[in-house]
């Protein structure tokens, strides 16, 4: 538990430091040149950017992603791609039992295992709160490549404390 908590707090450390090196969307410039991502790294970041979205609406149903959340992840492929990757993640999350879909509705919840996770707490807030910093970062176009990276590790991290937990 000690090392789950470590790597924790370093993610959650390197989240804060790039969350902090955006400031608000006023003196952030936009987004750098697109580096190439593989699919998983995308993955990981679609996973962040839609459980930040359902974790700021607990206890309602939502979406589980919003356009401007896909065009910032995904938006240097091409659409076929980009739709096949936010489905096909949308299906994982769904079957791995992160959130519960409403009966016969495009909407869902957290189940009460991930909003347990995304409640833990670190030194720099909870990781759902954490997560939910990030998610506005894409909405408004100012994440970094730093910030990327960060959601990525972030989103290791909470799956490896949902296989665990």
């Amino acid at each position: 538990m000690t090392a789950e908590t470590s790597a924790l707090d370093q993610a959650a450390r390197q989240m804060a430091t790039a969350l902090g090196k955006i400031g608000d969307a006023a003196t952030a410039g936009p987004p750098g040149q697109v580096e190439e991502v593989p699919v998983r790294e995308l993955f990981l970041e679609l996973l962040v950017v839609g459980l930040a979205n359902l974790y700021g609406k607990v206890p309602l149903a939502s979406t589980l992603f919003e356009r401007s959340m896909l065009k910032a992840v995904t938006g240097h492929l091409p659409d076929a791609e980009s739709s096949k990757l936010m489905i096909r993640t949308d299906d994982w999350i769904r079957l791995e039992g992160l959130i519960r879909g409403q009966e016969g509705q495009k909407a869902y919840s957290l189940s009460l295992q991930s909003l347990a996770v995304l409640s833990t707490e670190t030194p720099d807030g909870s990781i759902g709160r954490l997560m939910e910093r990030a998610c506005d970062c894409y909405v408004r176009q100012v994440h970094t490549p730093e910030l990327r990276q960060a959601t990525r590790r972030l989103a290791a991290v909470f799956l490896n404390m949902m296989a665990h937990s």
